[in-house]
């Protein structure tokens, strides 16, 4: 179909939608397009297209799909301001933070095109371990953008690490290990780090403060309310709280299973099943009860002498001698790490294991 975009107004698009500049200059998240441009909108995403002049642009969507006009820009205010007290953080720590849906990850990807506009150098941290963009579910991922980016999904992760589960609360001390661990490889240039959405409940106040004690940021960024976590942490570490879009896209618990099994699709396109001798690999399961007893399914993390992540797989046999997997990865390992997310092969969750 073919739309006309009134100059200073912004159309936000759900996806999944494929969208092309006919004529005309826009923008999305700070970054400038023009005549010939084109990108895909995934299912479970929406983007915001400011309209700089009129823009006519043809757009390819489906039932699931949607269009809203709105007079303006959907951004907050307060996002740019944002960005600059971000910019003025040069080679340290930001740490973005804020319940489910509320845009924390739009905004990571706004504050990443507006420092890549300034020349400076950006690493990005997701750990959204259940919603995360950069790696699968189930681990941390970081890049290194090289260039502005449309969503996190378009940066190619540096370095993963496996924990296996996609609760926060299943992995609290290995999730802020490795949190600590990617935010530490760097000596220069800034680091955001994006978190899940955990944060209603003593328990998620308590996790999410001990998170930020951990890091030590140079500013918080709060996208929203966030409870008591403000009034827990100490207070020489700066914390702004900035406002969620006015058009939020919000996903129900099915929406976000669907948008989970997509991302494991995306790690595992191409993958195939692979037989390998246990004679000369290390494997770690999560707890004592699972081992060669027939649990199969289970999410897998090839890992590399330094305990990162190469790749994941789903475990469709083990037995004494040799182990199963269904992966893409073809290279190889020393160290195989079993999770608790049980997959099919099409990236669905079937069930989650015990601690």
């Amino acid at each position: 179909m073919r739309y006309l975009l009134r100059a200073t107004n912004t159309l936000i698009v759900k996806g999944p939608a494929s969208v092309r500049i006919k004529n005309g200059e826009a923008g999305i998240l700070g970054v400038s397009l023009g005549p010939a441009d084109n990108f895909i909108i995934r299912t479970g995403k929406q983007m915001p297209i400011e309209a700089r002049s009129d823009v006519e642009l043809e757009i390819i969507i489906s039932h699931a799909s949607g269009l809203i006009e709105i007079a303006g820009n959907s951004l907050p205010l307060t996002w740019q301001l944002a960005s600059e007290n971000v910019a003025e953080a040069t080679n340290k720590t930001v740490i973005v933070i804020g319940a489910t849906d509320v845009g924390k990850s739009t905004l990571c990807s706004f504050l990443i095109n507006n420092m890549l506009s300034q020349s400076l150098t950006v690493h990005m941290i997701d750990a959204d371990i259940g919603q995360g963009e950069i790696g699968p579910p189930t681990t941390i991922a970081m890049a290194t953008p090289n260039h502005q980016i449309l969503s996190l999904a378009d940066l190619q992760p540096r370095s993963m690490i496996f924990l296996g589960h996609t609760s926060p609360s299943q992995v609290e001390d290995g999730l802020i290990r490795g949190v600590k661990r990617l935010a530490t490889t760097e000596k220069s240039g800034l680091t955001i780090i994006n978190t899940d959405g955990w944060i209603l409940g003593q328990e998620a106040i308590r996790f999410k403060t001990k998170l930020i004690r951990t890091l030590k940021p140079d500013l918080v960024l709060a996208v929203g309310s966030t409870g008591e976590i403000q009034t827990l942490i100490e207070k020489k570490i700066r914390y702004m709280r900035v406002e969620i879009p006015q058009y939020v896209l919000t996903r129900s618990r099915v929406e976000r299973s669907e948008f989970r099994a997509m991302n494991y699709r995306r790690f595992l396109e191409g993958a195939l099943s692979r037989k390998l001798s246990l004679d000369e690999i290390s494997l770690k399961f999560p707890n004592s009860k699972m081992g060669l007893n027939g649990d199969l399914n289970f999410i897998v993390g090839f890992l590399n002498s330094e305990e990162l992540l190469l790749e994941i797989g789903i475990l469709l046999g083990l037995n004494e001698k040799s182990i199963k997997i269904y992966t893409r990865y073809s290279g190889e390992s020393n160290q195989i790490e079993v999770g608790r997310v049980k997959l099919l092969k099409n990236g669905s969750e079937l069930s989650f294991a015990d601690a």
